[in-house]
């Protein structure tokens, strides 16, 4: 079978992170790679909705947010993100969407089905505004993303998530170092027993092709990854992680 190419391009918007264009053999990577063609990846980090950024989604809607960005996400085969609040309806039903402003966010509805509209296909749901609306708005989130027909992999009981393209298995795993551990979210260091039986359920009992792993990690503002970040992402690799593609550092 002829050995394809795995695009993988990490792009900005909204609040989000830096862009960089990496295309790699598949046979570099392991057996499990091997498929003929090409597959595209795109990879985002944060989508935080800051209270500007919601004053134009009650001005114009949702879609408004990524309409610039829209052909970029839906050249993906697989387009990936952080989903870094809950969207919890019953919560915005009961309290006014404008109070719904750092550090309890809460997202309009639409926002889910604008994210799946706009090119994306799965989102981790790691990090340190997952529970923003306690266990119940974070089940509520899982609901709402699952009527979007979104993949997602990270809190509760959803250690990872697979989606399918083109006759490839995408596999993800979310974690994060902040609030990990505690209230369902997988922590990307002290669970990682965890994130090692995701990966090899994915890879043994999903037959995925591609695994991510996809880190809620470092310091506010910094780009560069510090040496301990690089330690963790080598054992994720170790693990049978294809791509670890890191958020949080908006």
């Amino acid at each position: 079978m002829q050995k394809g190419i795995l695009k993988i391009l990490v792009c900005p918007f909204l609040s989000l992170l830096s862009l960089v264009v990496f295309n790699g053999e598949l046979s570099a990577l392991s057996a499990k790679n091997v498929i003929s063609g090409d597959f595209r990846m795109v990879v985002v980090g944060d989508i935080l909705l800051h209270w500007k950024i919601q004053q134009q989604a009650l001005r114009s809607g949702t879609a408004s947010l990524w309409t610039n960005a829209s052909q970029l996400l839906s050249s993906g085969d697989v387009t990936i993100g952080n989903l870094e609040g809950p969207i919890a309806p019953s919560a915005l039903a009961t309290q006014p969407y404008r109070k719904h402003v750092a550090p309890n966010f809460n997202f309009d509805v639409r926002t889910a089905g604008d994210l799946k509209n706009a090119g994306f296909d799965m989102l981790s749901v790691a990090n340190n505004h997952t529970f923003d609306r306690r266990t119940a708005g974070a089940r509520e989130t899982h609901e709402v993303l699952s009527r979007a027909r979104l993949t997602f992999s990270g809190s509760l009981d959803r250690d990872y998530d697979v989606f399918s393209n083109k006759g490839i298995k995408v596999g993800l795993v979310g974690c994060s170092m902040f609030y990990g551990g505690r209230d369902g979210i997988t922590h990307c260091s002290s669970d990682k027993n965890k994130i090692r039986q995701a990966i090899d359920d994915l890879v043994n009992k999903e037959n995925a092709n591609v695994v991510v792993v996809m880190p809620h990690w470092g310091n506010e503002h910094q780009e560069d990854p510090s040496s301990a970040m690089r330690t963790l992402a080598n054992e994720y690799f170790e693990m049978g992680a294809d791509v670890v593609a890191g958020a949080h550092p908006h």
